[in-house]
């Protein structure tokens, strides 16, 4: 069963950029539509090596962040709240365990406040993977409700524990326009003695479903481990992995480590939702198809730092007073200055952007 979409008109949305283009001159094209210079290149690259690692080889090899690194590169610049690091580390990152100087340039253009949001162009593109990456929480490659809400709620600038149900409201209307669903009833067991059923969405990961579990059980997440279908079921697994289209009802073992909780959960933004809008998956795809269609509002506030790490106190300025580069709409034109680098070194002459995107 699935939530019918909004229906777009036909050529009203184009094919993702990166469909059309190859990977390498994307990037290209995104960092000049996104107006990095070369100086501003060199002044990320200088700031990255402050805090990156060297793989074996010394430094012969590719210089990366790891999530250490971006942390205390982070604590320097401040360019993001300490809760987000690990979500923009892992949108950056694409699913690895580093960052090397590539992505770390292209990460922090798309991120700069500084950066046009234009929808239906390379920036566009751009932008709506990092802000998918960033929100899907799960690790899955599908984005659930949870992460769906906490996105619609970041575009508007609400709170859930200040207006649950506004948030609520927003999500189930982008649910209903994005999301497809596919569900499946887990029966969980403890030995043979039957604790709990409940309807779960085949594409939701072991977090989700192990956070889901533990608040029917009255239990601390921590304390659960779970066998689905007689398999170990934790990390980045998904249910898909382990139960068919066909398979209506799945049999969940759980191990308890300890007693009842004295703790309570924190309310859920799906807890009361009686219809099926909370179990919706979303690919990026789809996002993508609303996003460029514009049916998104607030979108050009996701997925930003606090300031740029590009830049310095001087090129904030220049910036600001260039009629070039435009603040995007909800991005504050007065930015806070960067610590005082050391002196730079000047670009090597004849510096381009495929060089520094590692081509010839």
């Amino acid at each position: 069963m699935a939530i019918q979409p909004v229906h777009l008109e036909s050529g009203s949305v184009a094919l993702p950029l990166t469909a059309r283009v190859p990977q390498l001159e994307q990037h290209e094209r995104f960092l000049q539509q996104a107006q990095v210079t070369d100086v501003q290149i060199e002044t990320l690259r200088g700031r990255f090596e402050k805090f990156c690692m060297f793989a074996e080889g010394g430094y012969a090899a590719k210089p990366y962040l790891t999530a250490k690194g971006f942390a205390k590169l982070n604590r320097h610049y401040k360019i993001c709240k300490n809760e987000d690091e690990v979500h923009f580390f892992r949108a950056i990152a694409k699913g690895t365990e580093r960052i090397e100087f590539d992505d770390f340039l292209l990460g922090s253009a798309a991120a700069s406040p500084l950066t046009d949001h234009v929808l239906n162009s390379y920036t566009g593109q751009t932008r709506a993977r990092y802000i998918f990456d960033f929100y899907e929480r799960g690790g899955t490659g599908f984005m659930d409700f949870e992460d769906l809400a906490l996105l619609v709620a970041d575009a508007q600038k609400l709170s859930s524990k200040e207006d649950m149900q506004g948030v609520q409201e927003l999500a189930i209307t982008a649910a209903r326009d994005m999301g497809e669903v596919s569900i499946v009833t887990l029966h969980v067991r403890c030995s043979d003695w039957p604790l709990c059923e409940l309807r779960a969405s085949r594409h939701w990961s072991a977090q989700r479903v192990i956070k889901k579990i533990a608040h029917q059980l009255d239990v601390q997440p921590e304390s659960l481990t779970i066998q689905v279908q007689g398999c170990a079921f934790s990390g980045k697994d998904s249910l898909e992995k382990f139960v068919p289209v066909d398979m209506g009802i799945a049999r969940v073992s759980a191990f308890i480590s300890c007693g009842r909780s004295s703790c309570p959960q924190a309310p859920s933004v799906s807890d009361g939702i009686p219809g099926i809008e909370k179990f919706v998956h979303v690919s990026f795809d789809r996002f993508y198809q609303v996003f460029a269609a514009q049916k998104l509002r607030g979108t050009s506030r996701l997925f930003r730092f606090a300031r740029s790490v590009l830049h310095t106190r001087t090129g904030l300025a220049s910036s600001a007073s260039s009629s070039a580069t435009t603040t995007p709409r909800g991005i504050s034109a007065s930015l806070p200055s960067l610590p005082k680098d050391e002196k730079k070194a000047a670009p090597a002459p004849g510096l381009s952007l495929r060089a520094a995107m590692g081509g010839a």
